[in-house]
């Protein structure tokens, strides 16, 4: 590393820039995957919010308050649903709905892991690279080698 460092010497500054450069385009690439994994998330969320404010409003009716995401969650521990969540299943929501249900939910849940797999993993990897060659630069002090960069920077 060292003979590629000596080798380069006046361009080093120019070398490191271009490391900054791409350290950004990453950044942004990350920036824009986490925000693909909020669109998924909100539209899973969107979906599910209008199941259970329409449970909500049915079991509002029959009680006082609104007991969904615990009637939801019974039938997520034991499996078996209540008579009004099991009407409500049958009747409002109907297969069709179900499905739908599911479909959005596992497609939004198989998006978001392809998304931090794919791409946020080696984005982050890449960008773990660029950092470590640029401290490695910044660390480097030798006459005239001086990059402007702050090997304590890196290291916060």
């Amino acid at each position: 590393m060292l003979y590629l460092l000596a080798a380069f010497g006046p361009n080093l500054r120019q070398i490191s820039i271009g490391l900054h450069t791409k350290s950004l385009n990453i950044v942004r690439y990350i920036r824009e995957s986490i925000s693909a994994c909020k669109a998924e998330w909100k539209e899973m969320d969107n979906v599910s919010a209008n199941y259970i404010r329409l449970l909500d409003e049915e079991m509002g009716s029959k009680r006082q308050g609104g007991f969904a995401v615990q009637e939801l969650f019974e039938l997520l521990v034991t499996g078996l649903p209540t008579e009004e969540t099991k009407d409500w299943l049958m009747n409002t929501v109907m297969e069709r709905g179900q499905k739908k249900w599911v479909k959005v939910t596992l497609s939004s849940y198989e998006n978001m892991r392809r998304i931090a797999s794919e791409h946020l993993q080696p984005a982050f990897e890449r960008l773990i690279v660029l950092l470590s060659r640029l401290r490695g630069l910044a660390r480097w002090k030798e006459q005239d080698s001086s990059v402007g960069l702050d090997s304590a920077d890196f290291t916060r």
